[in-house]
């Protein structure tokens, strides 16, 4: 039987999944300790925040750093599935993948259009729907794909200028929209165009994982 350090140290690498929605109205998200993937899986719905008016499409995709909270006015109810991805599971990532788990950066952005992550996030919440059969490995594996995603300069350009912990719809990543607590800073339109050493057995399950469409 697997001692209490262990029982915890896999706890910590396995990703949260839930779905949320917010009725009209304002909608509030409180900061969070980990990291969060908004996906928006219900009917296009229209929302404004402080700079701009926005229309949640399904597949469009949030994410919001620890700490990072955000507000805004929703038109009508929208649906989302959140992935929640502890630091310590990007921090596995980032090791994993040659970079320095100190120095980590997961930038605000707002409204994106990634395959990969869709692919990861409709993959987690598949397990999830039927029981999660492939056990902790397997979603252990997925959160350590959607992690290495989200470090991917290619998925995550470096941001022009640091989000604060209230934004108010922060820099696109790729073309979509999420929740945490945030005053929406500058939300692309949905028809933007997109921006474009040694691993573990589970890193490398995280990469098989994480090949998808190229952006």
């Amino acid at each position: 039987m697997p001692g209490t350090e262990t029982i915890a140290a896999r706890t910590s690498l396995t990703p949260k999944l839930g779905l949320e929605t917010f009725a009209a109205g304002l909608a509030v998200l409180a900061e969070s300790a980990d990291h969060r993937v908004r996906m928006h899986v219900g009917r296009p719905a229209r929302g404004q925040c402080k700079h701009h008016r926005f229309v949640h499409t399904a597949g469009e995709i949030d994410v919001f750093p620890a700490g990072v909270a955000d507000e805004w006015h929703q038109a009508e109810a929208s649906t989302a599935l959140v992935v929640s991805l502890t630091p310590s599971l990007l921090g596995r990532a980032a090791a994993e993948t040659g970079r320095d788990p100190a120095h980590l950066e997961v930038p605000l952005r707002h409204q994106v259009r990634d395959p990969q992550i869709e692919h990861i996030v409709r993959a987690l919440d598949a397990e999830h729907a039927a029981g999660r059969p492939g056990g902790a490995l397997f979603s252990e594996s997925l959160g350590l794909a959607l992690a290495v995603r989200l470090l991917d300069p290619v998925a995550a350009p470096a941001p022009p200028r640091a989000a604060s912990p209230r934004s108010s719809c922060g820099p696109s990543l790729l073309t979509s929209r999420s929740t945490s607590i945030t005053t929406c800073p500058s939300r692309p339109s949905p028809t933007s165009p997109a921006s474009a050493p040694r691993t573990s057995r589970l890193c490398s399950a995280a990469r098989s994982a994480c090949r998808s469409t190229p952006t």
